[in-house]
């Protein structure tokens, strides 16, 4: 017995409240760097893009964010950037 597909939409809609629900619960935890960025690619694929953009450049300009994680945050900004661009 397999219950129907949801589809992207809810996954990210999902992600993004658990991830929140997270950040709020766990404000010192070792992940927290980790579940913003999944945070902010949440919000921006649930098409709530300027939140997610902000969540990912507060990422960028934090001192003690890995820098694998900036990097990352980074290139999803670029994205944004050059998709605007070609529409």
């Amino acid at each position: 017995d397999r219950s129907p597909s949801r589809g992207l939409g809810d996954v990210y809609k999902r992600q993004a409240r658990k991830s929140s629900e997270f950040l709020k619960e766990n404000k010192n935890s070792e992940y927290s760097d980790r579940v913003s960025y999944l945070n902010g690619m949440a919000l921006i694929n649930n098409n709530q893009v300027e939140e997610g953009k902000k969540v990912l450049n507060t990422l960028v300009e934090k001192k003690d964010a890995p820098e694998y994680l900036k990097g990352l945050a980074k290139s999803e900004l670029t994205t944004l950037v050059l998709q605007n661009n070609t529409l």
